[in-house]
């Protein structure tokens, strides 16, 4: 027989007040800790979200709100959670801390307490880790092994650091009481006297300056087309991927023939304040037809850079599927997205699955109810000896969750299906993408100045011939 058993999330040891909302799960009699937890992952709404990310094993259970020792996994749980008013507490793992500045000790570049998803068990340098790869934009002018760790003020006060390889035990479980990352001093000793080996690995991603004039045509054209239908479908059609209910969710294919208005349509989406869009050209290198590629040519280049070395180990990277990608730790590609969400102009060698959850957390807190977007431009042709490559473009980053718009002459994009497993759901009933093919047309202040059976010609155009014209 089945008992509704009660029960409430906590975020580390704080224990809130009022209360935050109190969930159920069916639970068998008889069962144990190991069983209620399981029945909470098997959650799907709670799995996608508060637990995304986390393992059974990384949370706590009390039986109620006045108990101060966790329960023993193989401890039943008959007596506990028998009604909304006395639930059962599902404790969160989270580490507090603060940034402080090297010199004074002061609020460093006015940030306030924040935390990470990380557990008593982990070390410090996957503490201090976790932190760099939250502010990565914040942090920009230093390296995670530049970054020291106290357990409060007195203890930096009195120079007494934690220590790198110990678990962070006790430390900050309470906002009131985090963990104190003191942050290096900004300036020119410290890039050139820092630690050099660390800064040689990290490389530029931004945008090239020195070719930003190929870019203004198109933002020009933007401002006059981002609120048109055509543009607003597509922030919508992020918006329904980015809340679909699917483990894995779809992606979105603008496809057309050429100079119908693919990469026009990117500038069109960073041109809004409802969207971010992370804009990279696919084989730019093999790209030589517009000019607008160029200032985006070392980030493009970096990407598939970090793509063919994430990918080269074929024993470790088999098909390039969601799944497969989500099981594997550290990525050259997790770096890159790291950066993107930072606004960082570089990036480290490698990061972990857990920094760019943590960077993609605090990216939603800068711009909250704002979607996002990598806008993934000139997608390769088929080619049989790249098809891990092309699969793993796009599915880095839906490992993620991030929505990923696809611009494609031909077919490549919708048809990387995942082998090994039903890519299309059960009954082919899941949505596998979304296929966009209408784009704004083109648009001018001075076509009102043309006879009127020129204008209509050059306003039935496609885009790029119209724009010569």
């Amino acid at each position: 027989m089945e008992q509704r058993k009660y029960f409430r999330f906590t975020e580390g040891a704080e224990r809130p007040d009022p209360p935050g909302t109190t969930d159920t799960v069916k639970h068998p009699d008889g069962a144990d800790v190991v069983d209620f937890l399981d029945a909470v992952f098997a959650t799907k709404n709670l799995s996608d979200s508060i637990l995304r990310g986390l393992r059974p094993s990384t949370l706590k259970v009390y039986a109620n709100e006045k108990a101060e020792v966790p329960l023993r996994r193989s401890d039943k749980l008959a007596a506990s959670g028998k009604s909304e008013d006395d639930p059962i507490i599902v404790q969160l793992p989270r580490v507090w801390y603060e940034l402080r500045d090297a010199d004074a000790g002061a609020s460093f570049a006015n940030t306030v307490a924040s935390s990470v998803r990380l557990t008593e068990n982990d070390s410090v340098e996957t503490l201090l880790k976790a932190v760099y790869g939250a502010n990565g934009g914040t942090l920009a002018h230093t390296a995670p092994n530049q970054l020291v760790a106290y357990e409060s003020l007195t203890c930096f006060a009195k120079n007494q650091p934690l220590d790198m390889a110990s678990a962070i035990g006790s430390c900050g479980r309470l906002e009131n009481a985090p963990v104190v990352v003191i942050v290096p001093k900004r300036g020119k000793r410290q890039s050139e006297g820092g630690n050099i080996e660390e800064a040689a690995k990290r490389q530029k991603m931004g945008v090239n300056k020195k070719n930003l004039a190929f870019v203004k045509p198109y933002q020009s054209t933007a401002a006059r087309l981002k609120d048109t239908d055509e543009v607003t479908q597509v922030v919508e059609a992020v918006a329904t991927v980015q809340q679909s209910p699917e483990e894995q969710i779809p992606f979105i294919v603008l496809e057309s023939s050429s100079g119908m208005g693919k990469t026009q349509m990117a500038f069109n989406l960073m041109a809004r304040d409802d969207i971010d869009v992370f804009y990279i050209v696919c084989d730019v290198v093999d790209v030589n037809v517009q000019y607008v590629y160029t200032a985006f040519r070392t980030r493009s280049i970096v990407f598939g850079q970090c793509v063919s070395k994430d990918t080269e180990d074929k024993k470790k990277m088999k098909s390039g599927d969601v799944s497969e990608i989500e099981a594997t730790g550290e990525l050259q590609t997790y770096a890159l997205i790291c950066a993107l969400l930072t606004g960082s102009e570089t990036m480290a060698e490698t990061a972990t699955r857990g920094e760019v959850e943590e960077t993609l957390i605090a990216w939603k807190k800068r711009a909250p109810g704002k979607q996002c977007a990598i806008f993934l431009d000139e997608f390769p042709r088929e080619e049989p000896s790249r098809i891990i490559q092309f699969r793993f473009m796009r599915n880095v980053f839906r490992s993620f969750r991030l929505p990923v718009i696809l611009s494609s002459t031909n077919g490549t994009a919708r048809n990387l299906i995942n082998y090994g497993q039903q890519s299309r759901g059960r009954d082919d009933k899941t949505l596998w993408c979304v296929v966009l093919t209408k784009f704004p047309r083109f648009q001018d202040p001075f076509l009102d100045l043309l006879r009127p059976d020129l204008r209509l010609i050059i306003e039935h155009s496609r885009p790029l011939f119209a724009r010569k014209a």
